[in-house]
């Protein structure tokens, strides 16, 4: 299960997810951490200067993929 913090109507989620997308979520994690050691936030996709990402960029990368 993924928990999903603050979203519409400020509201928290649990969503299932494949073990598959938790396998590529937990190799983004430990890319990201190498990348940024010290992030500008508490977000969990960041942006190449170490920052939060605008808008709703992520998501849009999730769905279209590489």
């Amino acid at each position: 299960m993924l928990l999903i913090r603050k979203t519409k109507f400020r509201k928290d989620r649990l969503v299932p997810v494949h073990t598959t997308t938790q396998a590529a979520l937990r190799r983004y994690v430990h890319e990201r951490d190498a990348a940024f050691p010290m992030p500008k936030g508490q977000a969990f996709f960041l942006s190449s200067p170490g920052q939060p990402p605008l808008g709703d960029r992520p998501a849009k990368r999730l769905c279209r993929g590489p």
